[in-house]
């Protein structure tokens, strides 16, 4: 297999593509059209744990050459 197609909730997409490229997977996005989180009470927490995992994640494996989406 040369290349990917990552399917997420597109809440996860860009920590989850961010993490494929940094195993240097060619790898395209492909965000799911909905999303388990539908209330404001479930989505602000799952962004916030979401913002805080790509920070740590992009501190702990730099990518020089990362590009949010393709």
């Amino acid at each position: 297999m040369n290349s990917f197609v990552l399917i997420s909730d597109p809440y996860h997409m860009a920590r989850s593509m961010f993490i494929a490229q940094s195993m240097n997977m060619d790898v395209q996005s492909s965000p799911t059209p909905s999303t388990v989180f539908e209330t404001w009470k479930t989505r602000v927490p799952f962004f916030l744990k979401e913002t805080v995992y790509y920070a740590g994640y992009t501190i702990a494996h730099p990518l020089e050459k990362y590009v949010p989406y393709k």
